[in-house]
C-alpha cells in the first residue's frame, strides 16, 4: 500500500498486504460490496467490516489491477516480501459530494439470501421481487486514464469516507457513466446523466442469476427471464481506460441526472461475426430454479461435466487484439439469437470477437 492509501491507516511500502479466502456456512446468508457507503445500508444486512476501496494507479500503462477490492480497516503484512513488487492506493470519488475523498464501502451479508447480483441500468427496484439491497450509479476508471478496471454499483449518496483528507491524490479513480453513441439505439439517451444500478438479493433456495450473452431471452426452458437488455462496454479505441467488464443493461434505464461532469461513457457492444454482424449484442439475465451456482466451462461448447446442466452453448468472445484496452472473457450464444437494436450501421462502440487458441495453447 502507498499513496494516498496511507491515509486509510494502511502504511506505505510496510510490506506486501495480507489477505484470507473465507468460507460462508450454508444457508447464512450471501456476502456482497457495497461500494460508497462505510456500513450496508439494508436493514437486515450485516457489516462484516467497513474499509476503503482500493485501485492501481490511473495513470498505470496498463498495468496493475483491474479489480476494486474493499480493504480491511485493520492491515496485516507480510514484511518479508519487499522487491519486486506492485502498489496499490486509495480510489477517490470524482464527483460530489466527497469529491477527491478516498472511497469508503462495507462488506456486508444478508440472511436469507443466496446470492446477489447487479441490475446495471435502473437504480431502484430489483426484477422478480428480488430485495434491493441499495441503488447507486455505474462507475468505472475514465477512459482518458492508462488502464481498464471492472465496473462497480456506487452508493448515490456517498455515505462516508474512508479518510479526512481531501486532497486530489489521484489514486484510484470512480468516474460515473453515461450512455453514449450506439447504446442510444438500445433505448438509452445519450448524456442524460449517470446511468443507475441496483444491487438486488435473491432469496434463498429460489435459483442462481446468471448472464445469457447473445441471446434476448434466456434459452433454457427452465429459468426465467428476469429481463433482456443489451451489452455494454468502453469504446474499442479508448487507451486503456473505460471499464473492462460486459454488463447486461436493463431495457427502461433510470439517470442521475445531477450527474454530469466529470464521467466517462459506455457504448452497445457490436457482434463482429455473422450473423447479425455490427448489431449491438443482446442479452438476457436469467434465473433458474433449483441451482445454486452457475459457471462457465471454457474450451467445451457441449454437455458440462459431472452431469451438470447446460444452460446454453457459444463461443470465448471479448475485446479484439487490435483494441486498445482489454475486456474480461464471456461466452456469447453462438446463435445470435436476438439483437439490442435495429440498427446495423458500423458504429463500433465496444466489439465482440471470437477467440482462437494458438501459440503455447497448443500444448
Amino acid at each position: 500500500a502507498i499513496g494516498g492509501s496511507a491515509d486509510d491507516g494502511y502504511v506505505s511500502n510496510a510490506g506486501a498486504v495480507g489477505c484470507s479466502v473465507c468460507a460462508v456456512p450454508a444457508n447464512s446468508g450471501a456476502v456482497y460490496v457495497q461500494y460508497g457507503r462505510g456500513s450496508c445500508s439494508d436493514a437486515s444486512s450485516t457489516t462484516l467490516y467497513a474499509g476503503w476501496v482500493a485501485g492501481s494507479h490511473y495513470s498505470s500503462e496498463g498495468g496493475g489491477f483491474s479489480t476494486y477490492p474493499c480493504m480491511h480497516p485493520t492491515p496485516q503484512y507480510f514484511t518479508a516480501i519487499s522487491s519486486p513488487h506492485s502498489t496499490m492506493y486509495g480510489v477517490e470519488y470524482e464527483r460530489a459530494p466527497n469529491s477527491n475523498f478516498d472511497a469508503a464501502c462495507s462488506v456486508c451479508q444478508r440472511p436469507a439470501a443466496m446470492q446477489t447480483y447487479v441490475q446495471w441500468g435502473r437504480g431502484s427496484s430489483c426484477s422478480n421481487d428480488h430485495v434491493t439491497l441499495y441503488s447507486g450509479y455505474a462507475a468505472a476508471g475514465g477512459e482518458g486514464n492508462a488502464g481498464r478496471t471492472e465496473m462497480v454499483c456506487v452508493d448515490h449518496t456517498h455515505a462516508g469516507h474512508a479518510s479526512n483528507d481531501p486532497a486530489n491524490n489521484n489514486g484510484g479513480l470512480f468516474y460515473p457513466h453515461k450512455a453514449i453513441g450506439g447504446s442510444a439505439d438500445d433505448g438509452y439517451v445519450s448524456n442524460a446523466g449517470a446511468v443507475g444500478c441496483s444491487v438486488c438479493a435473491v432469496p434463498a433456495n429460489s435459483g442462481a442469476v446468471y448472464v445469457q450473452y447473445g441471446r434476448g431471452s434466456c434459452s433454457d426452458a427452465s429459468s426465467t427471464t428476469l429481463y433482456a437488455g443489451w451489452v455494454a462496454g468502453s469504446h474499442y479505441s479508448s487507451e486503456g481506460g473505460g471499464f473492462s467488464t460486459y454488463p447486461c443493461m436493463h431495457p427502461t434505464p433510470q439517470y442521475f441526472t445531477a450527474i454530469s461532469s466529470p464521467h466517462s461513457t459506455m457504448y452497445g457492444v457490436e457482434y463482429e461475426r455473422a450473423p447479425n454482424s455490427n448489431f449491438d449484442a443482446a442479452c438476457s439475465v436469467c434465473q433458474r430454479p433449483a441451482a445454486m451456482q452457475t459457471y462457465v466451462q471454457w474450451g467445451r461448447g457441449s454437455s458440462c461435466s459431472n452431469d451438470h446442466v447446460t444452460l446454453y452453448s457459444g463461443y470465448a468472445a471479448a475485446g479484439g487484439e487490435g483494441n486498445a484496452g482489454r475486456t474480461e472473457m464471456v461466452c456469447v450464444d453462438h446463435t445470435h439469437a436476438g439483437h439490442a437494436s435495429n440498427d446495423p450501421a458500423n458504429n463500433n462502440g465496444g466489439l465482440f470477437y471470437p477467440h482462437k487458441a494458438i501459440g503455447g495453447s497448443a500444448d
